[in-house]
């Protein structure tokens, strides 16, 4: 199924990391992840030839850095 979701996210608490890895585990078996720029071009271009998600977070928490630490791994 093609697609592209965008998926927003507030925190990522200590208490959450492992299971926000698990999910994110899960979600990588059927979707690739991308760059909220790419994602961006893709839908100008009408170029979503499988299932996307594509990561924001708001505010600007300091949690948010974990959140970027567990992105990275993933690449």
């Amino acid at each position: 199924m093609q697609g592209l979701q965008f998926l927003f996210l507030h925190h990522l608490f200590d208490d959450e990391i492992v299971p926000f890895k698990k999910l994110l585990q899960l979600l990588a078996k059927q979707h690739s992840f991308i760059s909220y720029s790419e994602a961006v071009s893709r839908i100008k271009n009408g170029n979503i030839d499988k299932p996307y998600i594509c990561f924001s977070s708001d505010d600007g928490y300091k949690s948010n850095i974990a959140l970027a630490n567990v992105f990275a791994e993933f690449g």
